[in-house]
Formats: C-alpha cells, structure tokens, sequence
C-alpha cells in the first residue's frame, strides 16, 4: 500500500505540515465527508515512512468500519479523495509561501464585486513587496501584472484613457524583460542538451527566434537609453546572445561586469543561472583555443564560492561542476588553490559522489604536479557513476600513460577510449569530435616519440595549431617541443 499516490504525498509532508493538513480536513470548506479525518488519523500512526507491514487497505477499512464487511472500492473512494485534498492543501502552502500570486489572484475579484478601495489597496500592497524582491524567473511576470492591474482599475473602475500612459510604457519593458528572461533560459538550455546530451530540436522554432531577433542592435539602443531599466534589458539581450552561443567578446564582458556589480538585484537561483550561462560560454571558446578566458572562468568560480552561488540549493555541488572547477585551475597551474578547494569542497558533493569524484579531482592534481604513479592510483579508486565520468577518466589514464613511458599500454587504451566513444550516444558530436581528435593526436605523438623523427614531428606541431576542436591542445604542444 505504501507506493499508492495517497501515501506518497503523504510521505514528502513533514510533521509540522501534517499536523496543518489535519486542521485543513477538518474545516467544512475544504472537506464534507468525515471519513477522511478518520482515515487521515489512522495514517498519522505510520507516519513519516509508512513502511509497517500491518499496514493495508483492510486494516485502514476496519479501524473507520469496525465490524463491517470489507470493501474495496470504499476504500479506493476514500483514498482517492483524500488524495485530492492533500493536492488541495498543497496549493495552499505554495499561495503562503507566494505571497505575489495570492495579490495577483483577487484583483479579478475585487474589481467584478465593485470593491475598488480594497482593489486599489491590495495593488498597493502587492507593489511594496514587489520593490523589496529579487529578480527570480516571476519578478518580471508579477511587476508587468501589476501595472496592467492599474491600467484595467483606471480603464474599468473610473473610465478614464489619459492617465495611465506610464503604466502603458512601463508595462511595455516589464513584457520585454520577461521574454528576454525566459528566452535567454530557453537558448542556454537547448545548447546544453545539444552539446551533453546530442538532442537537438527537431523543429529548430527556438533557432529561428533567435535569429529573427536583432538582440546586438537592441543592446546598443538600450546602452544609450535612460530608461532606469535600460541597463537590465541590455543585459539580458547580451546574455541571450551567449546562452545562443554567439561569440563577441564586448558582449560577454558587458554581462560578467554588470553581473559582477549588480548581482545583489538577482535572488540565489537567477544567479546561477546567470553564472552558468557565463562558465558555459567561457568553456566553449577554451575548447576552441582562447584560453584567456580560463582566467575569467576561474573569477566567474571565484564568485561563485564567495556568494555561496552553488550548483544546487541545499548547498550542494554538482558532480560535473566540481570537476570543471578542478579542471580550469589546474590548467592556470593553481595547484595550492586546488588543493584547498578538494580538501574544503568534498563535504559539499552530494554523498554518493563524493569519494570518486574526489579520487578523479586528485587525479587530475596529480596530472598538473606531474605525479603520474599518483594519478594511476587515485584513479582506480573511481567508482563510474555515469558516461561523463568514464570520459574524464579515460583522458587522464592516457595522459599518465604517455608521460610514464607506457608506450603499448597507451596504444591499447586509446582505442578503447575511441571505441568507447564511438559506442555512446550520450556524449554530442562536438564533443566527441574534441576528444577522438585529441586521441588521434596523442597516437602520433606517441609514434612520433619512438621513430624521433623531427619533419614529422614539426607536421604535427602545425596540425595540432590548426585543429578547430581539440581538448588539451596546449599540453600536446608541450609534448611535441620536449620532442624537439
């Protein structure tokens, strides 16, 4: 019984909040059939795992009916609607916990009954909490909702056209933030599952927005605007150009600037939003070979850890994310910063990650200290959660084994990695591009190294300058000229 819907929604409430579902069954209003406080009541008993052998639908059936004849569907309609109460009561701890929808909800209300005294009090209400809030995915919805409040109490209420011209203006950026919000959103979540995950979208709509949009143009005629909100507009046009993945410098330090001397406006999660799309637009133009923006991709993670801007809410880092962090400061060569961040940073992994993921982030410490025996070691100690991670490995065993001289254990590793590469469907073209390139330059090298030969030896230096996709083309290099 306990996978029922009923008891799951039970199961996530938790004792202060099951103590107010009773009070809220027991009001008339919300419940007119008495069996569900008796039902409810007997469940409180298994609360919070509900996980008794003893419990089932017959004991429920006779501890409400004693004595009488057990009957299913009795008990399928009673837990059905108490179900039904439980997603009711849900609705009212989301209008509690969202004071702005609570406002927003009885202007239709007010204004149909003729209350335009408490109309106009509650728009007033709704105002002083909304210049208090934070920027988060409905600031923008709830601010333009309240100016076209206004302009309906002045068009319904009083019959008046010529008084709320602000409001018409205002509404018009308030509309106009709110989709550069959720188009930036949109633009950096299609480019992430196009490049993780190689889905892409079949229909390419979000593409054709974008480029129909002359988001450069808008930006230029914001910066010249004095709009108070001109600044945030030209903002948001340049962080969807980014989250598009439209590559112009100007742009991508406008944001990071303004970000960086603005980020009290945003609430936790906007920012790390914001901060993602940044990472993520510094993380496409490394792999294409400008690694200046390793330096600005190590502040946006400095930031990050100075504002408490975590992966997830509870404080808790991303798997992947950790290990772009370790990553990006060892190729800055920050091996004491490093170290600090693993030995400080583990605890904030979620707990079944943490021992491997801090195994492969010793690794690659290990890579830049050039303690190649230690990289093998701690890299046998990672336990595979998913395709990512066996890539990460996979890299760091094949730089090990070239840099320790294992010159046929290397050949072998790399076309098993190759293999593996070609095997999953996970892992996007463009990426997969990067790494079979970077293996099939390391195979050179390593070829390169046995014959010494130095014509071939400079063909490859050129090829490997040329190549448009490749991961860690500065340490080939480096290979290449110890070889010279």
């Amino acid at each position: 019984m306990k996978e029922i819907k009923l008891i799951v929604f039970l199961k996530s409430l938790s004792r202060e909040e099951m103590t107010l579902f009773e009070k809220f069954i027991a009001s008339p209003y919300f419940n007119s059939v008495r069996n569900h406080t008796r039902l409810l009541s007997e469940l409180i008993k298994f609360h919070p795992g509900f996980d008794n052998a003893g419990l089932s639908a017959e004991y429920l059936h006779e501890r409400i009916f004693p004595g009488k004849k057990f009957n299913k569907q009795v008990m399928w309609n009673l837990s059905s609607g108490l179900e039904k109460l439980a997603r009711d009561f849900l609705v009212q701890l989301a209008l509690n916990k969202n004071p702005h929808t609570k406002h927003t909800l009885i202007f239709d209300e007010l204004l149909t009954r003729g209350l335009h005294k408490q109309y106009t009090r509650e728009l007033d209400e709704l105002e002083k909490l909304l210049s208090s809030a934070r920027i988060d995915s409905t600031y923008y919805y709830n601010i333009w909702l309240l100016e076209q409040s206004r302009i309906t109490y002045w068009q319904k209420a009083k019959g008046l056209q010529n008084v709320f011209a602000e409001n018409i203006f205002r509404s018009g950026e308030y509309l106009a933030l709110e989709f550069l919000l959720k188009l930036y959103k949109a633009a950096s979540d299609s480019l992430f599952f196009r490049d993780s995950y190689n889905e892409k979208d079949k229909h390419g709509s979000l593409e054709g927005v974008l480029k129909s949009i002359r988001l450069d143009e808008m930006a230029e005629q914001f910066r010249r605007s004095t709009s108070p909100n001109a600044g945030l507009i030209e903002f948001y046009c340049n962080l969807t150009q980014i989250a598009a993945n439209v590559n112009n410098p100007d742009t991508f330090f406008r944001a990071m600037d303004f970000l960086f001397k603005n980020h009290e406006l945003f609430k936790i999660d906007e920012k790390r939003n914001i901060v993602s799309v940044l990472e993520n637009h510094c993380l496409f133009r490394a792999a294409e070979g400008k690694l200046e923006l390793r330096k600005e991709l190590f502040a946006l993670h400095g930031f990050r850890l100075k504002n408490n801007v975590l992966t997830y809410e509870n404080g808790k880092f991303n798997k992947t994310h950790f290990i772009q962090i370790v990553n990006n400061a060892i190729v800055l060569k920050k091996y004491k910063w490093v170290r600090k961040f693993i030995n400080e940073s583990s605890d904030s992994l979620v707990e079944e990650h943490r021992e491997p993921i801090k195994a492969l982030a010793e690794g690659l410490l290990y890579i830049g200290l050039k303690k190649y025996n230690k990289v093998i070691e701690s890299l046998n100690r990672v336990e595979f959660i998913d395709a990512r991670d066996k890539v990460q490995e996979k890299n760091l065993r094949a730089r090990a084994y070239y840099d320790l001289g294992e010159h046929d254990t290397l050949l072998s590793h790399i076309d098993t990695a190759k293999h593996f590469l070609r095997k999953n469907r996970t892992i996007s073209e463009s990426r997969k591009e990067s790494y079979v390139n970077f293996y099939n330059y390391l195979q050179k090298l390593a070829v390169a190294r046995e014959k010494m030969d130095d014509v071939s030896i400079n063909q490859l230096k050129k090829k490997i300058i040329s190549e448009k996709r490749i991961l860690f083309r500065n340490w080939l290099l480096e290979r290449v000229e110890r070889l010279k």
